[in-house]
């Protein structure tokens, strides 16, 4: 198959793959053949960005696939078979692939992390005028990376939370006044799901119009960055 050029559709679709896709081998005994399928399996409130993956399959690999509820669940599935692009998906299921891609392509594809497994967390910081904003991508190990290449076009401090009790790990940082600006004007525009983009929308607003009434305001976290790692005893919800 000829190979596709990476841009920012296919970025934001590695993104999605690499949080809630999967590449796997299936054994169809009707054809008596083993194949390779792509399945991608969300909850609702993911269903913008199961229907986004799905147009990006149609329009750049050519598959138009069914986004299918599963039964007696709250689950959904999209799933198809990659036979032919086994080579060129595998490529692209490895973290390595974001080495290579631009700026414009990375942000797409940090949208399409943060659409999987992201989470936007609002700390209520007890000696802040308004908490901090951190930014969580959970993997089932530390996503180094991701985390290289946010440093590198974010210019933020990127940590990583272990849990002793769950096989999973948090990719975290801040919005700070480092990349305020970066993520407003590269990064949210990418994000599909509504809830998630607006939390990040109304955290900046609401930081920018007391930084306007306080200039002096205090939210920097770079303290909580100097780390590489910190421990958790549980998964937070």
């Amino acid at each position: 198959m000829e190979e596709i050029k990476i841009d920012k559709e296919i970025s934001y679709l590695i993104g999605v793959l690499h949080s809630d896709g999967s590449i796997y081998k299936f054994n169809n005994k009707k054809r008596k053949r083993i194949e390779t399928r792509l399945e991608l399996r969300i909850g609702e409130r993911s269903i913008e960005m199961g229907l986004k993956f799905k147009e990006i399959l149609k329009k750049e690999i050519g598959r138009d696939v069914n986004l299918r509820k599963i039964p007696n669940t709250n689950m959904y599935s999209l799933k198809t078979s990659i036979n032919r692009m086994k080579e060129l998906f595998e490529k692209w299921n490895k973290e390595s692939v974001i080495n290579d891609m631009s700026k414009e392509n990375f942000c797409a594809y940090l949208a399409g992390q943060i659409d999987g497994d992201g989470h936007i967390k609002i700390k209520h910081n007890k000696d802040r005028i308004i908490g901090q904003c951190m930014i969580r991508i959970t993997n089932k190990t530390s996503l180094v990376e991701l985390r290289k290449a946010i440093e590198k076009f974010t210019v933020s401090k990127v940590h990583f939370v272990k849990y002793k009790k769950a096989i999973a790990v948090d990719t975290c940082f801040y919005v700070s006044k480092k990349n305020i600006e970066f993520l407003e004007k590269n990064v949210i525009p990418n994000i599909s799901i509504t809830h998630k983009k607006n939390r990040l929308i109304e955290y900046i607003k609401k930081r920018r119009a007391c930084e306007d009434l306080n200039p002096n305001l205090k939210v920097s976290p770079e303290r909580a960055s100097e780390a590489p790692y910190s421990i958790q005893v549980k998964l937070q919800a």
